[in-house]
């Protein structure tokens, strides 16, 4: 009698596989327009928030003289990203297009 016959073993290979990609979970990345918006230092944090609860991907923050979110939007939300920043910053901050890039999305 062989030490590894029968069903058993296959079967327990395979419920560890399924275990560990259910574990894994599966990433969405999406191709995003890169954008830079320059802010004040004391508005940063409030705008980078604020974006995030809209579901713009905030890819990250430079600071030097001033804050400079890089943020991802797909191409078709472009228009409400310029919009959102106009309402939240009173018209003071405007994206700039940096290019294009994929980005993880979250679960």
């Amino acid at each position: 009698m062989a030490c590894c016959s029968g069903p058993g073993p296959g079967r327990a290979y395979g419920d560890a596989v399924r275990a560990g990609l259910d574990e894994a979970g599966v990433l969405v990345r999406e191709r995003q327009q890169e954008y830079a918006v320059a802010l004040d230092h004391a508005e940063a944090g409030r705008v980078e928030s604020a974006l995030r609860t809209r579901g713009v991907a905030v890819l990250g923050v430079d600071y030097a003289a001033l804050a400079t979110l890089r943020v991802g939007v797909p191409p078709a939300e472009a228009a409400s990203l310029t919009g959102w920043l106009a309402e939240l910053t009173g018209g003071t901050a405007s994206p700039l297009l940096l290019g294009e890039q994929w980005v993880d999305l979250p679960d």
